[in-house]
């Protein structure tokens, strides 16, 4: 499937319905507060993911949002927000730098991308899901044919691990980022679900994607870390048109 006008018509009806699916249960105080992973949970693990440089006007937004929400929750930065290309495997801690599946996802996430220039991804609207929000994301490029060679990559390597991902159907539809989790009860939940229907059509630009990253996780409650693996950089790259 190409990424065009179409389908981005099916990804904003896909956004729709996960909106629709979690904003009653929002207001209702229905939330979902994620726990923090353990070893050998298929989640929070080791995962190949693009770091967009999104605007000032995104991040003025989340900081109003967590004005209303209140600052208990954890909410990514700049330099922990990401879009998951794939989790790779489930939570593991230390992580040596010469980890050999490491290098393995970074090397084959080289061979994934080689026709892929420019990477370009558009961003437009927050919703509220019972464990956060969410940034929508579009690709301007076929990312589910990309993770899905990705996936062939790996497999020719021996190194589909034990995931969320185990097989080519399973992988990813959407092109979102995670911007807070929920760390508790909300204090006024109709409020902040207000507050987020504001959102919901707001235009944040288009990026470019320059690298894809190897990172792992570590977790609070009321705090997300990424650390960073391996890097592998995307070719023919041009200048983002987001100020």
């Amino acid at each position: 499937m190409t990424f065009n006008s179409r389908s981005f018509d099916d990804l904003d009806a896909l956004y729709a319905k996960i909106r629709g699916e979690n904003r009653e249960a929002i207001i209702e105080n229905d939330i979902v507060v994620d726990p923090l992973p353990l070893p050998g949970e298929l989640r929070w693990g080791i995962s190949t993911v693009f770091r967009p440089k999104l605007s000032t006007e995104l991040w003025r937004d989340i900081s109003e949002l967590r004005n209303t929400l209140g600052n208990a929750h954890a909410a990514y930065d700049q330099s922990s927000v990401h879009v998951t290309v794939r989790s790779n495997e489930g939570f593991r801690p230390n992580i040596a730098d010469d980890d050999h599946d490491v290098v393995g996802y970074a090397d084959a996430m080289q061979a994934a991308i080689e026709d892929y220039a420019p990477l370009e991804v558009s961003f437009k609207g927050l919703i509220g899901v019972r464990t956060g929000v969410l940034l929508c994301g579009y690709p301007h490029f076929d990312l589910i044919e990309l993770r899905r060679r990705y996936f062939l990559e790996l497999e020719a390597r021996k190194l589909i691990r034990p995931g969320p991902e185990p097989t080519i159907e399973k992988v990813r539809n959407t092109c979102h980022a995670s911007m807070i989790m929920f760390s508790e009860l909300l204090s006024d939940p109709k409020k902040f679900a207000s507050h987020l229907d504001k959102l919901v059509d707001r235009d944040y630009g288009t990026v470019v994607i320059d690298e894809f990253d190897i990172v792992s996780y570590s977790r609070t409650l009321s705090d997300i870390k990424t650390a960073t693996h391996a890097t592998v950089p995307a070719r023919n790259v041009r200048e983002s048109s987001l100020t």
